[in-house]
């Protein structure tokens, strides 16, 4: 019974640890936990793999990079493959941005295909509203859900 408490108190005290030093780099909980901050408190010995530790360092890289971006819809104008596409796509792009001003644009290469995106809409109904506008000009357009930047936020309390 006494080393079930004990297990449950150090259960609590490693996740109150946690949660306390989330600014922190969190890989660091692993290596804190190795040393002994005071006497009376005991050891504790961790056998892991360490790839458990590269892999909460991968998840905090991922979460990271991917901080400002949600999923979202933007539409595809432009795709295409072969020896003068890169060329081609940037003249659409700025036939596009000529017309469209305030709308972003992505070029996208992947590998061999060039692909120019519009917009970070939120909704799809958005999209499908600026889609309607540009079909005309774009006659291969099609929507595409992809992950959308952020819009900035404005400060107006100046």
């Amino acid at each position: 019974m006494r080393y079930l408490f004990i297990f449950i108190a150090l259960f609590f005290a490693f996740f109150t640890y946690a949660q306390d030093n989330n600014s922190e780099d969190s890989t660091q909980v692993f290596s804190s936990l190795h040393t002994i901050k005071n006497a009376e408190q005991g050891s504790i010995h961790i056998y892991q793999d360490p790839l458990i530790t590269e892999l909460v360092a991968r998840h905090i890289q991922n979460n990271e990079a991917q901080e400002n971006s949600i999923i979202g819809w933007r539409i595809q104008i432009y795709n295409s493959t072969g020896k003068e596409t890169r060329s081609d796509a940037l003249k659409v792009r700025s036939e596009f941005l000529s017309q469209y001003p305030d709308l972003k644009t992505y070029v996208i290469y992947q590998p061999p295909i060039f692909k120019i995106r519009v917009g970070d809409f939120r909704t799809r109904e958005e999209a499908y509203y600026f889609y309607k506008l540009i079909i005309k000009d774009y006659p291969v357009s099609y929507m595409i859900k992809d992950d959308i930047m952020l819009p900035e936020l404005r400060n107006n309390w100046k």
